[in-house]
């Protein structure tokens, strides 16, 4: 099965808005989690520094991260983010992120 073909049968299989908000929540939790937990931890990196380094970076403007904040507050357009993240990087595909839906 392609990736898009996944990732389509993925975010199809999110029944409702609730779910999908659980899902998003999982996947964000397992693409954070440390892959060596016996190690010590940097300093949480939170969203006011990341958005600041983008910013720097010219990475991130804010009407972009207005746009941003817009359309993941709208269920239809989460699926849709969720969607592309799970085509374009793979995931669609990986076990463990199938078993987190």
């Amino acid at each position: 099965m392609t990736t898009e073909r996944s990732a389509l049968k993925l975010v199809q299989s999110l029944r409702d808005d609730t779910h999908t908000a659980v899902f998003a929540h999982r996947l964000l939790s397992w693409l954070t989690a440390d892959p060596h937990p016996g190690r010590p931890r940097p300093p949480e990196f939170t969203d006011s520094r990341a958005r600041a380094l983008l910013r720097l970076a010219a990475g991130l403007d804010d009407p972009t991260l207005h746009n941003f904040q817009r359309l993941r507050a709208d269920p239809p357009a989460a699926r849709v983010a969720l969607y592309d993240l799970l085509d374009s990087s793979g995931l669609a595909g990986n076990a463990e992120v199938t078993a987190l839906a």
